[in-house]
């Protein structure tokens, strides 16, 4: 079975065979088109019928032998589903904005009253988060006055994540000033992180161990986490890292460059 074939055979059967009908009512309707003569006297044929067996082993017989249709109509979906979803993301985020951009709960760096938010949802084991964790420490480096940076824990892969993201918070609210240390240590760490080793960079950061294991207990942690789930499930948020540069939704990792275009992107959207 060829490369082609595979990804057919990964589709539902609803999708495979809606998207093949439609391929195959379009050459179809191409070679009536092309065989149907000009003149205005030729007698009516009568319609001819197939069954519906026959109808799919033309369907099954077209996709075989041309599985670049199917995987054209299949980016064609995806791609028309993420520019649907981002579109009401947009939506959203304007009425998600005192939430993402105003909650003083939240890990802020850069001035209050900066006007360009880089919001990040994020996961410690999350692999791209980690990727993008360089280009967003060096905009932190550079002190941009109009620019404050917010981060979002958004655990998404289980209890474990969901652990570290606790210890996170946790972190913050004992001391806010030592956050930055602690997220750039869980960042910088190769591969999966351990809720033990969590606790040893949170010391590393300067938080007492006892302090932390009492504030992990605390319903307002469990209430944090919460509401940073919803807030992310408010403005579609399907995966990490996510991210709102402006009012713009990215749901992607950005290198160093690509991150300062949609920096510069929200600056020219101010000045409209």
């Amino acid at each position: 079975m060829s490369h082609y074939q595979k990804r057919i055979f990964m589709l539902s059967h609803r999708s495979l065979r809606m998207m093949a009908t439609s391929a195959l009512c379009i050459m179809m309707g191409a070679s009536a088109s092309y065989a149907t003569p000009a003149a205005s006297h030729v007698t009516e044929a009568k319609p001819e019928y197939v069954t519906k067996g026959e109808f799919d082993a033309m369907v099954h017989r077209y996709l075989m032998d041309h599985p670049e249709v199917m995987l054209k109509s299949l980016d064609n979906m995806q791609r028309a589903t993420q520019e649907k979803g981002l579109e009401e993301s947009k939506k959203a985020i304007e009425g998600q904005s005192a939430n993402l951009f105003s909650d003083p709960t939240l890990p802020t760096f850069g001035a209050k009253d900066a006007p360009i938010p880089v919001v990040e949802f994020f996961d410690y084991n999350c692999s791209a988060c980690k990727y993008m964790f360089n280009p967003i420490d060096a905009v932190k480096a550079k002190q941009i006055q109009d620019v404050r940076i917010i981060f979002v824990e958004f655990p998404i892969f289980g209890e474990k994540s969901e652990e570290l993201a606790k210890i996170g918070l946790a972190v913050h609210a004992l001391k806010p000033d030592a956050y930055y240390g602690f997220h750039s240590a869980m960042m910088k760490h190769k591969g999966t992180i351990t809720k033990d080793q969590a606790i040893d960079y949170a010391g590393k950061a300067g938080i007492d161990r006892a302090d932390l294991e009492k504030e992990l207990l605390s319903p307002a942690i469990k209430a944090r986490l919460k509401k940073n789930q919803d807030l992310g499930h408010a403005i579609n948020v399907t995966g990490t890292p996510f991210m709102v540069i402006g009012k713009t939704p990215i749901p992607h990792a950005l290198d160093a460059e690509h991150l300062d275009k949609h920096i510069e992107n929200a600056r020219a959207a101010l000045k409209k």
